[in-house]
């Protein structure tokens, strides 16, 4: 079978970025703070993101509806050429950036327990648990 290319690969991530292309993956992105996020996209595609302390690390992996893998080197290529921004990640990955817990609902800064891990990834307001980070005062 023919290898996914570079080119395809990348055209996909900016579809995904462009909205035309929507992803679901059965976990909130923030609730792994450190490993492998898997995601069906709704052009048949899957797309494996790795994040790190919540925050978008690299694309590890992406498979075509055709069962098409891009080469190792390929692959090394579009770790370095190829990097969501922070209102990307959070957009349209849903992950929330560098030790943040964000509100699925609002997009709110969720205050962070270290007693326990999150029940929910909804602020009060939005019919979750959490309450919202306070804003920083301005001085």
């Amino acid at each position: 079978m023919a290898r996914l290319t570079l080119d395809e690969a990348i055209e996909f991530l900016q579809a995904i970025e462009a909205g035309a292309v929507t992803l679901r993956t059965p976990v909130s992105p923030q609730r792994i703070f450190a490993g492998d996020v898997t995601y069906a996209a709704s052009n048949g595609w899957t797309l494996v993101v790795y994040v790190d302390a919540n925050e978008w690390d690299y694309v590890a992996r992406v498979v075509s509806d055709d069962g098409r893998t891009l080469s190792r080197e390929d692959a090394a290529i579009l770790i370095n050429r190829y990097t969501a921004s922070d209102e990307v990640a959070w957009a349209r990955y849903r992950i929330p950036g560098y030790r943040r817990r964000r509100c699925e609902g609002c997009g709110r800064d969720i205050k962070q327990s270290r007693e326990s891990r999150p029940r929910s990834t909804r602020c009060r307001g939005c019919g979750g648990v959490h309450d919202l980070e306070e804003p920083a005062a301005e001085g």
